[in-house]
């Protein structure tokens, strides 16, 4: 699927689809080593772009053309902005493999073979790491394990989860709030 990518992403393309001016605000990006995580999987790109905050990037092709998306605000709304321009050009920037591929030599193909072969403990022991850190992924743990093997659901699970996925501490991110009204004065929600 690469070599589609390769017969779409170019410098000329980046350009078309982003105007001048976020093209330049790509480059810097870019320049600056903004972009992180880079992969390349079943076709797709994906990566953070450290900006105002980490927007997260996928670029794939569709129908013969680029496709994309981005969680900063111009992202949100459509637009193809200056993270997804940066993004396409760390990707360009690497050199080809020997298979004409470009990118890292080592691909989330690799990764998948790599923990395929890892004994069952180790990956519960990174799974476990991981959750630690990871709020959002802790809870839907905590979920398959409150219905695995048991005769009657733990409720009381399910709803410390969702009761921790509604507590906002008062904020909603842009993204989610578009439509909040708030529900207590002084929240930082915009009222409508």
């Amino acid at each position: 699927m690469s070599a589609k990518l390769s017969n779409v992403l170019d410098e000329l393309t980046l350009r078309h689809m982003a105007g001048e001016r976020p093209f330049k605000r790509g480059e810097e990006y870019f320049s600056d080593g903004s972009v992180r995580s880079l992969a390349e999987h079943a076709g797709t790109l994906s990566a953070k772009v450290l900006g105002t905050r980490p927007y997260k990037v996928k670029l794939w092709i569709k129908g013969g053309g680029l496709e994309y998306s981005c969680t900063c605000p111009v992202g949100a709304e459509g637009g193809f902005c200056k993270h997804c321009v940066a993004v396409g050009l760390t990707w360009l920037s690497q050199p080809k493999t020997s298979k004409g591929k470009r990118g890292a030599q080592v691909t989330m193909k690799d990764v998948r073979t790599s923990l395929a072969t890892q004994p069952k403990e180790a990956l519960v022991e990174m799974m476990m790491a991981q959750a630690m850190d990871d709020g959002p992924l802790c809870r839907k743990l905590l979920i398959k394990a409150a219905t695995k093997g048991r005769k009657r659901i733990d409720v009381s699970t399910y709803r410390n989860a969702i009761d921790q996925a509604m507590d906002n501490d008062g904020f909603v991110d842009y993204r989610d709030g578009k439509d909040a009204r708030p529900r207590v004065p002084g929240s930082t929600c915009w009222n409508r």
